[in-house]
């Protein structure tokens, strides 16, 4: 588990909107196995947050069914919290894989590793004046997604930024990352203002 200062607040904020009690429970322990599995299990975007995840996407190997291949290849999604160390996230999986046979390797970035935005600073505090001003019932709640962001490549150049987000549409009519991803009209104006 890694926190920063985006995560530190989130948790400590999103008790202020959450009814769920063990999730104000949770928020509290952090550090505890239990909350760990309970995040997993229920709140898995959250627990996300908190580590960097990898994730077997795509393997290649062999050419009949009948046939041991001579090699094969998986790639692997990485998904890294902001600033890690990816040369010592390879070492690490090197370590676990342990076999002398595999190797791992880097595909070529097209993200950079960069810190995470600051929350403590103008352009921060003119985000959550602007929200006060035009949704006085909400609040500012920071938060690292847990997608791939462009984000990062202005990060990797010294940039703060920030992406803005309100309500999406009910779960069961979202889509991403399809030919047919969509935000609901009504709140296209929101994102404009």
């Amino acid at each position: 588990m890694k926190l920063n200062d985006t995560t530190r607040v989130f948790f400590s904020q999103i008790v202020k909107v959450s009814d769920d009690p063990q999730l104000k429970d949770a928020a509290a322990n952090l550090g505890s196995p239990e909350t760990q599995r309970f995040l997993a299990q229920k709140y898995p975007e959250y627990y996300s947050m908190l580590r960097t995840s990898v994730v077997p996407t795509v393997f290649q190997s062999g050419f009949r069914r009948n046939v041991i291949p001579a090699e094969a290849e998986a790639t692997l999604d990485t998904r890294t919290v902001p600033d890690e160390n990816f040369d010592a996230l390879l070492q690490e999986l090197r370590k676990l894989i342990n076999d002398p046979l595999v190797e791992v390797l880097p595909a070529p970035q097209y993200r950079g590793i960069s810190a995470p935005s600051k929350i403590d600073n103008d352009m921060f505090k003119a985000l959550v004046t602007a929200q006060q001003r035009l949704y006085p019932q909400a609040f500012t709640l920071p938060q690292m997604v847990t997608v791939a962001t462009d984000l990062s490549e202005l990060r990797a150049k010294g940039v703060q930024a920030y992406g803005l987000n309100t309500p999406q549409l009910p779960e069961d009519q979202e889509t991403m990352h399809g030919n047919d991803e969509r935000v609901h009209l009504g709140r296209v104006n929101d994102y404009v203002r």
